[in-house]
């Protein structure tokens, strides 16, 4: 399993815990490198033994996110570049994205 792309995207919904602007850069799973409050997504090769080989993960600074597997590269990356500010939980949801 290796990240291929990742992004931090700006919120105002909270992602237990958003990612907060300035947070201790020794602590990675909070560090965040924009100025304003985001969540983090990836896109995520799973690798070929895997029933799907990619993945695309929405989450926060800790153990909440949202997941969703696809066997197709195109089909993840059209969804990892679909993921904008405007972008909720909600949304996501409704996209067939699941608790991870």
């Amino acid at each position: 399993m290796s990240v291929m792309l990742r992004k931090y995207v700006k919120t105002t919904e909270d992602w237990y815990p958003t990612f907060e602007p300035y947070a201790n850069p020794s602590n990675a799973n909070y560090a965040n490198p924009r100025r304003y409050p985001c969540f983090r997504v990836d896109l995520i090769r799973l690798g070929v033994d895997a029933p799907h080989e990619y993945r695309v993960l929405c989450s926060g600074g800790d153990d909440f996110g949202l997941e969703k597997d696809f066997k197709d590269l195109f089909e993840a990356s059209r969804n990892y570049d679909g993921i904008t500010q405007y972008t909720t939980q909600a949304i996501l949801l409704r996209r067939g994205y699941q608790h991870a």
